[in-house]
């Protein structure tokens, strides 16, 4: 069920607009890196954002290299 709001992501482009797809991308991207599981939280059944703060010192660096691993 397409619902009246989106989700993007700034690093990579991706739009979802269904809540249970973005949520589908974040485990399976948490499972292939595990150090994506350090900026996530689930509550309530519903994926949070960690501070920023709290993101780990070389996450975006680590982010970067996934990008170019996948080309």
């Amino acid at each position: 069920i397409k619902e009246d709001i989106f989700w993007g992501c700034g690093s990579c482009g991706t739009v979802w607009y269904i809540k249970s797809e973005l949520y589908k991308s974040i485990r399976d991207i948490s499972k292939k890196y595990s150090y994506r599981n350090d900026v996530y939280r689930l509550k309530n059944r519903d994926y949070i954002p960690v501070n920023y703060e709290l993101e780990p010192e070389n996450y975006e660096d680590l982010v970067g290299l996934e990008w170019s691993i996948r080309e």
